[in-house]
């Protein structure tokens, strides 16, 4: 004799057994996905926070320098470098001697650039591979109509780091 707790208890089982075979098969689709997905070029899924911004830089298509390119760029001296740090923390920590202070927190920065062509390349740092206000930066830059802006990626940190050359604004206001 069938009994209405019977056939209730019967559908609830239905419906478990179904919610079961959904999940299972959303399991087996994840764990598929998961193998067949590899660190790679276009998408770091490791690796260090230098990787995964120089990943978004190129995404938005920011050129990126790297240690050592960034030291031999430097050399060369045809890029303007701006140090898109807040200024008491580039009078504390000092700046590379050829740049020129271009805090992110300053919304009038871009006026306040000296004139340049927007051919001019410009590279842009901040404190390190940790911060992305000079990606931020880059992207305004692009934006007002610049049209060679690159990322070091390292930044300021990077750059001590490997022995650049630093200076303090003393050193700048010397005879």
């Amino acid at each position: 004799m069938v009994t209405l707790t019977s056939v209730r208890s019967t559908r609830w089982l239905l419906q478990s057994a179904a919610e079961a075979a959904v999940i299972a098969t959303l399991a087996a689709v994840a764990a598929t996905v998961a193998r067949g997905v590899r660190p790679s070029a276009s998408f770091p899924l490791r690796g260090s926070a230098a990787d995964l911004l120089e990943w978004r830089a190129r995404a938005a298509g920011i050129e990126v320098l790297r240690i050592p390119h960034a030291l031999q760029e430097a050399q060369r001296g045809d890029r303007i470098w701006l140090d898109v740090r807040s200024v008491p923390e580039q009078e504390r920590r000092g700046r590379i001697p050829w740049a020129i202070p271009f805090p992110a927190d300053d919304r009038g920065a871009v006026t306040a650039l000296p004139a340049l062509e927007l051919d001019r390349p410009l590279v842009l740092y901040c404190e390190s591979a940790a911060c992305d206000s000079a990606l931020r930066e880059a992207l305004r830059l692009r934006a007002a109509g610049f049209r060679h802006v690159s990322v070091f990626v390292e930044g300021f940190a990077g750059w001590v780091a490997a022995g650049g050359e630093i200076e303090h604004d003393s050193a700048r206001r010397a005879p």
